[in-house]
């Protein structure tokens, strides 16, 4: 479409168009709204700033790493203080498990 075209479109839609109706404080609310986002001094919140630094690559592989370190860290308190057995959740094969049928022979006793 060639910018005539294009401008003869555009000029049609305008005059078939009906203007809304807009409110007595539209214009004031769009100023103010526009004012207090380009406001420099304005500090952003707490957890806006939080929000915006979590969803940036380096702070979302900030937040993967802690998660991770984290969940390593109780992992391995947890291996550390289990049996080796019921730390990878082979009691089942332990010689005094419940479920092996030399126990259950055992305890018929």
């Amino acid at each position: 479409m060639k910018r005539k075209e294009l401008d003869e479109a555009l000029g049609h839609l305008a005059r078939s168009t009906p203007r809304p109706i807009l409110p007595p404080s539209f214009e004031r609310n769009v100023w103010r709204a526009i004012r207090e986002r380009s406001d420099p001094g304005r500090e952003p919140a707490i957890l806006e700033a939080l929000w915006a630094w979590i969803f940036r690559p380096s702070g979302a592989l900030s937040v993967a790493i802690v998660t991770l370190a984290v969940e390593v860290g109780m992992g391995s308190l947890d291996i550390a203080r289990a049996t080796p057995q019921r730390a990878w959740g082979m009691t089942v094969f332990a010689p005094d498990a419940p479920s092996l049928p030399s126990t259950l022979l055992g305890h018929s006793r």
